[in-house]
């Protein structure tokens, strides 16, 4: 069973950024924020990473995330 829902707000700040809402217990948490729109999140198939789309200046840029250590993943190479 779903112990967390992720849900995007712009509550006192002029941005939109993601948040989690822990079920059992009411506990929220910020999970990604930045000075732009969130626009978007949601897991890859097994849950091994995490992809946010942030709308900056008009523009969708994404961020990939390892979702074991929280690690930005670097798609260009090295």
């Amino acid at each position: 069973m779903m112990k967390t829902t992720l849900y995007t707000t712009n509550y006192d700040s002029e941005f939109y950024y993601l948040m989690s809402y822990n079920l059992k217990n009411g506990e929220r948490s910020i999970e990604y924020k930045t000075n732009w729109d969130v626009a978007f999140s949601y897991l890859s198939k097994n849950n091994s990473y995490r992809v946010i789309a942030v709308n900056e200046d008009a523009q969708n840029k994404l961020t990939i995330k390892n979702m074991s250590d929280q690690s930005d993943l670097n798609l260009i190479g090295s």
